[in-house]
Formats: structure tokens, sequence, C-alpha cells
């Protein structure tokens, strides 16, 4: 007998945005897919995986680029602020075609930029647009980032989550950030979020709020292209003057990291040039970046 949860998973699959459906591929294989109710009624799913030819012993297989698992996040956030940044060399041609976009990877830069604000249309998802309070903002955001893994060439390589301990700092939030990752990135990732707290909360009633920052990376000297999404989820209280405060928590820092496949852009650059609006790097960082203004909510 099942539960709840397997009839919304299903429904879910049903109804799961996809750009994928007629893309060119370079290898086939059969994959029988089987669904099992265990003793508690979630629903279980094993893989199989074949050659095309189905000659050789079936194997254990996993769903293309895994899947992003916010879902766990119990609480619904009563306000979402989002902001971009790109690091690295944009090496994009201004002059490339729109197939040439997709086709050469000096360009995939813009690619990837123009794939997530087409994600983000998808569902109703306009950061630099929306109230950070409205409803459209809280359920695109969600929709957004469990979607990511969908579009083509974009493989999930990394998932981590951890909390931060906090205690009314707003310079500490930067530092805890700043500590969590070891990369070249942290200094400006933490910085990002640090400029992005607002300083100003006038209705009390907003007080879980989840920042997604999205980090597209281009190094120097290279043509790989990844992206990174970084998620802060954390309470503030606001005094009465109205001025934001971090009270003591322990707060979520979930990680997201995306590698993008250059072989499944220039494959398919005729059919992404077709769907897919042409997006520049620094047009992509307004769009996806909340604007910095008094917080109220607007619903």
């Amino acid at each position: 007998m099942l539960n709840e949860k397997p009839p919304k998973a299903l429904e879910n699959l049903r109804t799961r945005f996809s750009l994928g459906d007629s893309l060119q591929v370079t290898k086939r294989f059969a994959v029988l897919v089987v669904l099992l109710a265990n003793s508690e009624g979630d629903l279980e799913v094993i893989l199989t995986v074949h050659s095309s030819t189905l000659r050789n012993d079936s194997g254990f297989s996993a769903f293309s680029g895994a899947a992003i698992t916010i879902a766990k996040v119990a609480p619904d956030p009563d306000a979402v602020l989002t902001e971009a940044i790109f690091v690295g060399n944009d090496t994009t041609n201004p002059d490339a075609s729109p197939v040439d976009i997709f086709k050469n990877p000096e360009n995939h830069a813009t690619a990837a930029a123009s794939m997530l604000e087409f994600l983000a249309r998808q569902f109703n998802f306009f950061p630099a647009e929306q109230d950070p309070s409205s409803s459209s903002i809280k359920s695109g955001h969600y929709q957004f980032l469990t979607k990511i893994n969908t579009l083509p060439g974009f493989v999930l390589t990394l998932q981590t989550e951890r909390a931060i301990k906090l205690n009314d700092s707003f310079n500490q939030v930067a530092k805890e950030i700043r500590d969590s990752y070891g990369s070249t990135d942290a200094r400006i990732i933490a910085r990002s979020f640090r400029d992005a707290i607002p300083d100003i909360i006038k209705d009390k009633s907003l007080k879980l709020w989840h920042m997604p920052l999205l980090v597209i990376r281009k190094p120097v000297d290279t043509d790989t292209v990844t992206l990174k999404v970084v998620r802060l989820e954390l309470d503030f209280t606001s005094d009465t003057s109205q001025t934001a405060h971090i009270p003591t928590q322990s707060a979520n820092l979930a990680n997201f990291e995306f590698s993008i496949d250059p072989t499944v852009l220039s494959l398919n650059a005729e059919k992404f040039a077709q769907e897919i609006r042409i997006v520049r790097v620094p047009d992509f960082l307004n769009f996806f970046s909340s604007p910095k203004v008094d917080s109220e909510s607007q619903e």
C-alpha cells in the first residue's frame, strides 16, 4: 500500500519540464525502470542498463545528472532574494550567431546564461522584477532550482549541505560562508551574500529567507563552463526602527555544482538556437539579481 508521497512523485515525473525530447545523442542504451513499493509505502526505483543491442549483461544505472533534493527543506520561505555573479573570463564573440553561441565552446558562458534564463521563464521566475515575498517568486525559485539538472548538458556533480552558526552579525555571515569553501571563489561568494542581506525589513512576518546565489564560472585559458548554486536559508528579525537583525541560529547552507557538457550544446546548437533566446552574461546577472530595496510584504 503506497503512502501519499509516491503519487505526488509520479505526477512530478509526468509533468517534468524537458528541453530534450529530440536531442541528438552519441550513445544509446536500453534502460529498464522498475518501481517497487516497500514495506513503509514508499516507492523505490531500480534502473538497469544494457547497450542498445541488448547483448551485454545488465548493470545498475542512475538518473542522469542525479537529482537536486531541496524538497527536504521543511518550511516554505517567507521571502526569497536571488543573486548572480560571473567568475572568470567571458570569451563570447559579440558577433556570434545564435547557432554559434551553442556550437562553439568559447561562447558557452552565454549559452549557459541563456539556458538558465529560459528555464526561469518557464516557471514565472523573474527575480529582478518580483517582490521578495510574492508567492510567484517563492514558487518559481523552488521550481527553477529543482529543474536545473533537466537542462540538456547540465550535469549535477556535487551536492552538499551544512549548518552554519550565526549570532547577530552580518559580517559573520560572510566569514562563515567564506570558511565553508576552500575554492578561489570563496571570497566573492561570501561578499555577494553580505551585499544581498537586507538592511531594512518593514514586515516583521518575513522571518525565514531563502537566498540562492548563481555562479557561472569560466576560468581563464579554458572553455570549460560550470555552474554553482549556493543557497543560504536563515531567519531574520527586525526591531522597532525596522532595522534587520540576524538572531542566533543554525542556518542552512546548501551547495549544488554542475558541469556543462560542451558536446551536448554543440550537437544540438540549431535546436537550441530556435527555442532559446540569447542572453548575454551582463543581462543574465541583471535578470537573476533581486533589487536591493526595503523589504515589505506586497501579497
